[in-house]
Formats: C-alpha cells, sequence, structure tokens
C-alpha cells in the first residue's frame, strides 16, 4: 500500500494535509492498524462470539455486528491516535 494523495476524505473532511511527513505518518499508522485488526479478526474465525443486530444496510448480512468488530474498531482507534 502506498500513501500518495494529500486529502483524507472522511478523516479530515475539506482539509488537506500540506506536511508530506505528517500525511506519510498518518498513512503508515492507517496501515498498520488495517493489518493489526484484518489479523485478529482472521484469528477469531473459528471462535465462538456474541453479536447484536444494528439498523440499515441491504440486506441481514450488513445488519449484524459481532464482539469481534466492536474490538477490531477499538484496535484501529487506539492504533491511530
Amino acid at each position: 500500500m502506498q500513501c500518495e494523495s494529500t486529502e483524507l476524505p472522511g478523516l479530515l473532511p475539506g482539509k488537506e494535509i500540506r506536511d508530506k511527513n505528517t500525511l506519510h505518518s498518518l498513512c503508515q499508522s492507517a496501515i498498520k492498524a488495517s493489518m493489526e485488526a484484518g489479523q485478529f479478526i482472521q484469528s477469531q474465525v473459528n471462535q465462538p462470539y456474541s453479536q447484536q443486530d444494528k439498523q440499515g444496510g441491504s440486506s441481514n448480512a450488513f445488519q449484524v455486528v459481532t464482539e469481534v468488530d466492536f474490538k477490531a474498531q477499538e484496535m484501529i482507534l487506539r492504533l491511530i491516535h
């Protein structure tokens, strides 16, 4: 994965990062966080889990959220802040 754009849609909408070092650092943190969360999710594939329903989504598959999802989200947020 590469970090080339100077815009961060969704993270800082309408703002541009002018410092390439800052952008690179943010991008590397995001990549690391997503990789670690992905590894965690894969490690939980055959483990028991609890699930909840959520609103929205175009099918039932999009309306289910598990404790694994919440833990992966917590992991990502902790690693990028």
